[in-house]
């Protein structure tokens, strides 16, 4: 009996899309804003918040930077990835290598320019530096930074808590701000809504360094021959671990606490209650951590991760149906 196609045989070319640019991580980066305005609007009042019209621009120019660096990514990888596992990365086999540098080129610039557009158009040219900076650290990440141990996967956790934060960072006003009534450097006021969004974004921060650090050890025979040095490839497993474990402690604490900030706002206790089925999805990720040791086994776990960090955006979405109005 033969094997049953799968969708890479029966679609090799929208497969080929697909893994070029991940549009489900894409679509998750998108529902977290959609989320993160929501809560602005929520603490904040909707009128300090971004209209529909202006979420939906940031949510395209945020998805073609995102869609840029994964193709860069992707082109990039490419060798190391076939190396690692035959057939899963597209570009030099159902994709040339023009294409793929084509789908980077134009979605990064469309990405820039979107964003370059709604800033100015909220008065907000600080934040015109922003996708910028993203698409250049993106580039860089692919180019240099993912083969040093720590560094890249700093810089990817801070680009996914960007990502959650852009909301607040693009509309009028800012965030945080100083009142205008204040005395020079006195009475900080920040938005309502800062203590909440920060919380969220110190999660995707933790669990997205979490994430980078377990596909690390997944990688690591590839990364060994490609040479690079990540921490998988340069240091111990125990040291790995070990340092895994520091981010899940920081990660339950993190939990722990929003869920207590939450118990005591209007949302109450039902509002607190994702935390406990994700704070046993981090028990089990760190079990199943203790006894891993092959690349199948590090891949598990980073789905796992990926699965806790979709349910720490969609807990941001909690406020609206728990709250009266």
């Amino acid at each position: 009996m033969g094997r049953r196609p799968t969708f890479h045989d029966r679609f090799p070319v929208l497969w080929a899309w697909y893994a070029l640019v991940r549009p489900l991580n894409l679509l998750l980066t998108a529902l977290a804003q959609w989320l993160a305005n929501g809560l602005v609007a929520h603490f904040d009042g909707y009128l300090n918040a971004l209209s529909w019209p202006d979420l939906l621009h940031l949510m395209g120019a945020t998805v073609l930077i995102g869609a840029g660096g994964n193709a860069i990514n992707a082109l990039m990888d490419r060798e190391a990835d076939n190396a690692h596992a035959p057939g899963s990365n597209p570009v030099g086999r159902e994709m040339d290598l023009k294409t793929a540098g084509v789908v980077y080129g134009a979605t990064t610039v469309a990405g820039m320019a979107l964003g370059l557009q709604l800033a100015l158009r909220l008065e907000q040219p600080a934040a015109a530096w922003w996708m910028p900076m993203a698409a250049l650290l993106l580039f860089v990440y692919s180019w240099r930074l993912q083969g040093w141990p720590v560094l890249g996967n700093v810089v990817v956790a801070f680009l996914s808590a960007l990502a959650v934060a852009l909301p607040a960072l693009f509309r009028f006003g800012g965030w945080p701000s100083v009142a205008p009534s204040a005395p020079p450097n006195m009475n900080l006021a920040i938005w309502p809504s800062a203590p909440w969004l920060g919380r969220f974004l110190l999660l995707a921060f933790l669990a997205s360094w979490t994430r980078e650090w377990i596909k690390d050890l997944e990688d690591r025979d590839a990364d060994r021959s490609a040479f690079r040095r990540t921490a998988a490839v340069r240091w111990a497993d125990a040291r790995n671990k070990s340092g895994i474990y520091a981010l899940l402690a920081l990660q339950l604490g993190a939990v722990f606490a929003l869920a207590l900030h939450i118990r005591g706002s209007d949302a109450g206790l039902a509002g607190s209650l994702p935390a406990l089925p994700i704070a046993m999805g981090y028990a089990v990720l760190g079990l199943g951590l203790r006894k891993a040791g092959t690349a199948a086994a590090y891949a598990r776990l980073s789905g796992l991760t990926k699965a806790l960090m979709g349910a720490g955006v969609l807990w941001m979405g909690i406020f609206r149906p728990l709250v009266l109005y």
